[in-house]
Formats: structure tokens, C-alpha cells, sequence
């Protein structure tokens, strides 16, 4: 899945990470942790359209309205790559990655 690519960030060690979701978008676009790592991402709506966060794999969907705010968990693989999307926008490239290694 091709997605926009806004940035990556380090976030091993950290208990929590700020994620814009924004029109298209999410930045960073991915994240880098340790292998089974557990993070708090506090989502920030920051563009004119609904959006969403969705981790198949985890069994997340949360919508974030425009101008909102919202939290989710997530855990990291302990291996490769976990993928993340917008549901609403995922063929236009709102999609980005949990990694380690």
C-alpha cells in the first residue's frame, strides 16, 4: 500500500507519542519501537475532513473527527512491520506503519 510519506519517529522507551492525522496523512507516517512495545498514541485530527484510525491486526477502528482528539494503544510487532490507515482514505494514500528492526 503506497502512503504519504510525512516523517518517521523514534519513539522507543516512550509510553506515549503525539500522531496529526490530517488531510491525507498521518505524521509521523511511521513509527520505529521496540519489539513488542506497548505506546499510547494520542491522535490529533488537525484537517478539514473526518478521518480514522484503523489497525486491523489489533482490532482497532477509531474515527477522529475534524478538530478532534482521541487515544488508542497499540503494540508493536515483534518482528517487521504492523500497517495503520485511515479507513475513509486509505486508496489515497492515508496509511503509515508500526516498525522494529
Amino acid at each position: 500500500m503506497a502512503a504519504s510519506d510525512h516523517g518517521a519517529l523514534d519513539v522507543r522507551g516512550m509510553a506515549a507519542a503525539q500522531v496529526e492525522l490530517d488531510d491525507m496523512y498521518f505524521k509521523p507516517t511511521v513509527l520505529h519501537g521496540s519489539p513488542g512495545q506497548r505506546i499510547r498514541l494520542k491522535l490529533s485530527n488537525e484537517g478539514s475532513l473526518d478521518h480514522n484510525f484503523s489497525l486491523t491486526a489489533q482490532r482497532i477502528n477509531t474515527d477522529v473527527a475534524a478538530g478532534a482528539k482521541a487515544t488508542v494503544t497499540v503494540t508493536f510487532p515483534r518482528t517487521g512491520t504492523l500497517l495503520f490507515y485511515c479507513e475513509y482514505h486509505r486508496d489515497r494514500g492515508m496509511a503509515g506503519a508500526l516498525s522494529v528492526g
